[in-house]
């Protein structure tokens, strides 16, 4: 994610910054949605089920899911507006390229999509922290080796399915 903000700050070339959007898309659409459909399919029930001492920790992961999942959500409307019209997404980049080297700010609906972006990649830090602290480590401890394996051939499943637009 800061990657990506450190790229549309520097891109200057039409073609780049669209390659850019797509990736996020795709990041937004299928990469995001299968990292919460494999903890909400397959690890955190399996986390509950071996230890129910975990269920706060779960139920505050489900929590974030909700709120990550707002974020990406406003991200993906504010680049639908910007791809909506394609002359309009040309003369914003346009603008924003002009911008940059006198260091002026971006149009309204990049800048927008920059400062939603800023707060998933935030959001998604805390989270991921949050992740492998509460509930990775201990379900390391708690679930057995072939339980483990069973849970990474679920995910292996879940990566490699069509992304399914929305999660839940």
């Amino acid at each position: 994610m800061s990657n990506f903000l450190e790229k549309l700050g520097r891109n200057r070339d039409t073609a780049d910054v669209s390659r850019e959007i797509e990736q996020l898309h795709r990041f937004l659409h299928v990469d995001l949605a299968h990292h919460i459909r494999k903890e909400e399919d397959v690890l955190f029930p399996a986390v509950q089920e071996a230890c129910t001492d975990l269920a706060g920790a779960v139920e505050e992961m489900l929590d974030e899911h909700r709120r990550i999942e707002t974020q990406r959500d406003g991200i993906l409307a504010a680049l639908q507006r910007l791809e909506g019209d394609h002359d309009l997404v040309h003369g914003a980049i346009a603008d924003a390229r002009a911008a940059l080297p006198s260091g002026g700010t971006a149009p309204l609906d990049l800048e927008t999509l920059r400062l939603q972006i800023e707060r998933l990649s935030w959001l998604l830090q805390g989270h991921f922290t949050g992740e492998e602290d509460e509930i990775f480590l201990p379900a390391e401890e708690i679930l057995t080796p072939e339980e483990l394996a069973s849970l990474t051939e679920t995910m292996a499943l879940i990566e490699a399915s069509a992304p399914t637009g929305t999660t839940g």
